[in-house]
């Protein structure tokens, strides 16, 4: 998940609920502020009362990296357009890791117009954040439902925006999952303490 770090690009994370999509995202975060000191913003609509599982080559958690993790809850497609459009007027610094959780939940599956605008406005978003920083990019990172990916014509429209996928689904292994790229598979499987990676075969 490594590839998920590098500067400046833009990922879409798809798999059935339940199995540990925000774990990843959040594992994803904390990676990001841990090893490179760098801020995270990280949207969702779900109020986090308690920090999500993490894998088991997750660093610990400490006070230094939750400040560099920024949660923001916004409940409607109304509110991440805002956030979007007011990127401009916030404060440094910006971050370099922008996660949205569940970003099929902001829109109707059927509206692609709306779809469209929203991915629009939030790649325009890392972009003009990317323009601020000296030495770094933002990456872009969101996770959706693959149960609703059956719509070809929106998953092909989400692909526009972030080009790189990574795909999660059953594996044969009981109680585990596989999440694939273009180029490599992990396993792992989700636990009530962690996310346990297990040894590539």
């Amino acid at each position: 998940m490594d590839v998920l770090l590098e500067g400046g690009t833009r990922w879409c994370i798809s798999g059935p609920p339940q199995c540990g999509k925000t774990s990843i995202l959040f594992d994803i975060a904390v990676q990001m502020a841990a090893h490179h000191g760098n801020r995270v913003c990280f949207i969702t609509q779900k109020q986090i009362q308690e920090l999500p599982v993490l894998t088991n080559r997750a660093p610990p958690i400490t006070n230094s990296i939750l400040t560099n993790i920024e949660l923001q809850y916004f409940n409607t497609a109304e509110q991440l357009t805002t956030w979007c459009s007011g990127v401009h007027l916030q404060p440094s610094p910006h971050p370099t890791l922008v996660i949205v959780d569940n970003y099929d939940q902001y829109f109707n599956s059927k509206d692609t117009a709306m779809m469209a605008q929203l991915c629009a406005l939030l790649v325009d978003a890392t972009h003009y954040i990317s323009g601020t920083m000296k030495e770094a990019s933002c990456t872009c990172v969101v996770s959706v439902d693959s149960q609703d990916n059956q719509n070809t014509n929106k998953m092909s429209l989400l692909q526009r925006w972030f080009p790189n996928t990574l795909h999660v689904s059953s594996s044969d292994q009981q109680d585990c999952y596989k999440i694939m790229s273009s180029s490599r598979t992990l396993l792992y499987k989700p636990t009530p303490t962690s996310i346990q990676i297990l040894p590539s075969k």
